[in-house]
Parts: C-alpha cells; structure tokens; sequence
C-alpha cells in the first residue's frame, strides 16, 4: 500500500507538467494531418507525380498537391536530386534519400575480353585514360597486346555529367558516343567487340524480376587499383548484392546520386509522413520504371523506421482537451509500470535454469571468459545454434558473442513459417540503425515457427538469446548428417578464442584506426572488447565483418 501511495503521489506531480508540455507543442494545423504540399526538381517530375498518384489511392482522404518550383519555399517536402540541391537552402535542414539514380558501366558477356574484365576489374584511372583518349586499345586497358580499339558508348547523353566527374575532367573533353534508343545501346555493346558503355542501372535491369538483363554484366571497378577483385569489391555478380554495395558506399559516389525528401525539419506526422511512408516502401517499384534506381531491399523499411510514430500519438493527444492528454499520459505510465513488474514476476517465479537463461546485464567490455555456452547446445559457425527439441523439432537462435559484437539490435527480419531452407542459406538479417548482418541457417528443413516475440521487443535477442530470443522452430531434414558439422560447447569455447583473436586483428587492420582508437575498443592489451563494438561503425565495416566473421566461416 505504502509503495502504490508513492506512486499515485508521483502522478499528481508529474500531471501538471506533462499537461503544460503538451500545450508547449506546435499544435499543427487540420490542414498538415490531411493535406501536404510539395514541390520536385524537374528531372523527377513524372515520378513524383506517380507518387503522388499511388499515395492518394492508398491513404483515402488525404491528399498531396504539388506546387510549381517558384514556389518551394512555401512547401512543406521537396523533392529532389543530389545535383539539384542548392548549398545553404533552408528547406534542406532535414533530407533523407528516397531513391537513387546510378549509372554503370557495362559489358556484353559476347565479348572476346569479358572474362579478364570481370577478373581484375578496371580502376578509376584507367576509366579515365579511356574516357579522355581517343586512341585508347583493349591491350592499353587491360595491360595486354591486343590492338583492338577500345570505344565507349553512353545510353543517352543525359548522363554525360556523371561520367565527366568520374574521369575527373570537363564534358567538352569525352571522347564518347551516345545512342538515344535504349534497345539500341544493348544491341551495339553485343556486336561490337571493341565497345563498352555506361547507363543507368534501370537499363540493364528487368523492371519485373529486378534482374541484371541476361547477357550483359557490369564491369566491377578496381577502387584501389591493385589489378585484382577484392573481398569488399566482389558484390557486382547479381542486382541485389550491387545495390546494396551502392547503398554502403563501396559504389563510386560520382556515378550515383540520390534522390532526397527534404525539408526544414522533420515532417510529424500527418499526410507528411504518410506520403514518405509509402514512397519508401509501397512507392519503390514505381522508381524502376521510371527510369531509376530503387533503395536496396530492406533499406527503405530501415527508413521507414526512422519516421517516428511517436509524433503521430502527440498530435492525436494535442487535438484533446488539457485533460484528457493528463489522462492518457497517466494511463500510459500505469500501463508501463504494470508490463514491468509482470516481466520482472515471470522472470523470478519461471524456475527456468540459470545454466540456459541467463539474462545479459549491460557491460562495457567481454571476453570469453564472460560468454554464455550453454550445453547440451550444438554451434554453426556463422554464430548460431540448434537445440532438438522432445518432439523432434531443431529450435534455432544467434549465440552470445553475436549479440555483444553487434550492440543493441533494433530489428530482425525473418522469414515466414513454412518456408523451406537448406543449411547455408540466408535465414535472418540482424539489423541495427540501417546497418544489418545476414545470418546463415544450420540447418536444412521446414521453418514451423517464428518467433513472433522479435517483432515487438526486438531486445530479447540481446538480452536472452539462447531462451526467449530463439529465432526459428525447423523440422529438420538431414539432422543426423547437419549435426556432425556443428560444434558442442567445449570445442565451440575454444574456437571463440581463436575469435576474440581474429576480431582484434580485424580492428586494428580497419583504415583510419588510431591506436588511441584501437585501445578504447580493446580495453586492455589482450584483454576484454568494447562491448557492442561494431555500433560506432557505418554499414561498410559492418560489411567487412559480415564477410570475415560470418560467410567465411560457413
């Protein structure tokens, strides 16, 4: 009783400010919930039309209109390309991209130089040689004798300026050919031997199946011009693995610009939002066929995200009166309170063995002395386990080191009940903050559950990952065969030494580490690591360990 009097003594003091914090809120007007206005550079014209069209179908009653661009000031989300932002606008405080347009070099599979292009690639030095020179050989490019001519042909001449600032010099100095017909263009790369050319993405993809069109492939770019293809360079074999290479930056900037939303801050809620929410995710296939490039898959979800929904209950409560904001603050806190002390009596009274629940307290650092290896449990080497169950079914999860490596994980995409999987294949994306590592199945099998607990409280993955963070239920298929390739515990402890080895390593080789920064990630010499240390890198490092730690190790 003392305690709920506290409690109920600790309402009434917050009340008054919740309801005077409330009132302090910019109470937006009818218009902004059912209305936006933009404007569009007019290179997107007709694709910010169809957007506007396939909003207003899907979310009835609200509308968009777009203003003339005399009148950008005056709207509320403007649409724009990198290359028509104007520095200083103040419309542009906030921006988030929404689509891209990327242009590519390409090669028929036709031709006689095929294989060594797509075996040491070509660096951007050499693309710049080519595209000045008019004398320019296949033997020159490719460091051999051939003394086949070697000419470029670009889709169009709209995209000459994207290929002046590759090569790093004026339109005026190309030494290139345009061909206005798509259909065209493929054909001339096909036949002729001695001729590559540039286009845009959407050119060479299949509008449906978005698939690289057959017989063609993009010539991958020797960003750091050693004469061979890298690990980090190998993602242009297939559209997705390229688009999503674009998106974390191992793509030249200069052959690709985005596409932006943006506005003098961050639009809350309303018809605003709701016109981004559908671009982002219901609005990309419309993108493709309007000649450009849509977010990699899954990245316009992360987007999406990033739109709070939060701003969207305060303006419901800020249509009430003082009260009732009072009201459903009070009852929001109740309800809070009540979901806590239930987790914390489940948690305490669920006589689950410590052994196999054991819940992470945050720390700053981990080692493998401070890792959770339950037995019993058997380990993939992409960082995953398989547990059968009474009834035959293999319980799947991420281990202990995954959670701590990655940090705070804010969303897990899966797959759905009765998909079939083969061990190896792609079962899972961890992602944090746009930023994701692709988890591989131990198993093959039937997926006959899903954890549904990760889709509201993605936490649990880091908090329990071996008890109420499980990810799948599989009925297996080859279980007796798949089991001998994993690991129990004690051999699993000492290939996460090996590890903790490999990762420091791994830290101390990444470009740009000082040692000041390598130590505040390895806390002591041969000691314990950050914890959650892959949290203050971008995608492109995420990448790196993704192809090390993870697929490597398969």
């Amino acid at each position: 009783m003392k305690n709920l009097l506290i409690f109920a003594a600790f309402l009434l003091l917050i009340r008054p400010g919740v309801t005077t914090g409330q009132k302090s809120q910019n109470v937006p007007s009818q218009n902004s919930l059912n209305s936006v206005t933009v404007t569009t550079a007019p290179e997107i014209e007709s694709l910010t039309r169809l957007w506007i069209d396939g909003f207003e179908s899907a979310n009835t009653g609200m509308k968009a209109e777009m203003l003339p661009l005399s009148r950008s000031s005056e709207a509320d989300i403007q649409f724009v390309t990198g290359s028509s932002m104007v520095p200083g606008n103040a419309a542009s405080e906030w921006k988030m991209v929404v689509g891209r347009d990327v242009v590519i070099p390409v090669i028929s599979e036709s031709n006689p130089f095929f294989n060594d292009v797509l075996r040491t690639g070509i660096s951007p030095e050499k693309f710049a040689a080519l595209l000045t020179d008019q004398n320019y050989t296949w033997g020159k490019f490719l460091g051999t004798n051939s003394t086949v001519v070697l000419t470029v042909m670009l889709s169009g001449d709209n995209i000459t300026s994207y290929i002046a600032q590759f090569a790093n010099t004026e339109v005026d100095k190309l030494h290139v050919s345009a061909v206005a017909s798509q259909a065209d263009f493929m054909e001339a790369i096909r036949k002729d031997p001695g001729t590559i050319g540039f286009c845009r993405l959407a050119d060479m993809t299949d509008k449906n199946s978005q698939a690289f069109l057959s017989g063609y492939q993009i010539i991958p770019i020797d960003v750091n011009n050693n004469g061979q293809s890298d690990y980090f360079e190998q993602f242009y074999g297939d559209y997705s693995s390229f688009n999503r290479g674009v998106y974390i930056g191992k793509y030249p900037k200069t052959l690709c610009n985005n596409i932006f939303a943006v506005a003098s801050s961050q639009p809350a809620g309303g018809a605003g939002t709701a016109l981004l929410r559908y671009i982002l995710v219901d609005g990309q296939p419309t993108i493709a066929t309007s000649g450009y490039t849509a977010l990699a898959e899954g990245e316009g979800l992360i987007r999406r995200e990033a739109l709070s929904g939060d701003q969207a209950i305060v303006t419901t409560v800020n249509a009430g009166s003082p009260l009732l904001r009072a009201a459903i603050w009070v009852l929001a806190i109740i309800f809070t309170v009540s979901l806590l002390s239930y987790l914390i009596y489940r948690y305490t009274k669920s006589g689950i063995k410590a052994s196999y629940l054991n819940e992470n307290v945050p720390q700053e650092a981990f080692s493998e002395k401070s890792l959770i290896i339950p037995g019993g449990m058997l380990f993939g080497r992409s960082h995953t386990w398989a547990f059968m169950e009474k009834d035959g079914a293999v319980r799947v999860g991420i281990d202990d080191f995954l959670q701590h490596v990655t940090g705070t994980i804010t969303r897990v995409r899966m797959k759905p009940a009765g998909e079939k999987v083969l061990r190896g294949d792609h079962i899972l994306s961890l992602v944090q903050k746009g930023k994701q590592l692709d988890i591989q199945s131990p198993v093959s099998g039937t997926i006959t559950s899903v954890n549904e607990k990760l889709a509201v409280s993605t936490g649990v993955i880091n908090s329990s990952p071996y008890n109420d963070g499980w990810v799948y239920t599989i009925e297996p298929d080859n279980w007796v065969q798949e089991s001998r390739l994993m690991s129990m515990a004690s051999k699993y402890i000492d290939r996460i030494r090996q590890e903790f080895t490999q990762v420091k390593d791994f830290l101390a080789s990444l470009p740009g580490i000082s040692s000041d920064r390598y130590a505040s990630m390895v806390l002591q010499d041969g000691g314990e690591l950050k914890d959650g240390l892959l949290e203050e890198f971008g995608p492109e490092i995420w990448e790196e360990f993704q192809t090390k730690f993870i697929d490597s190790l398969h």
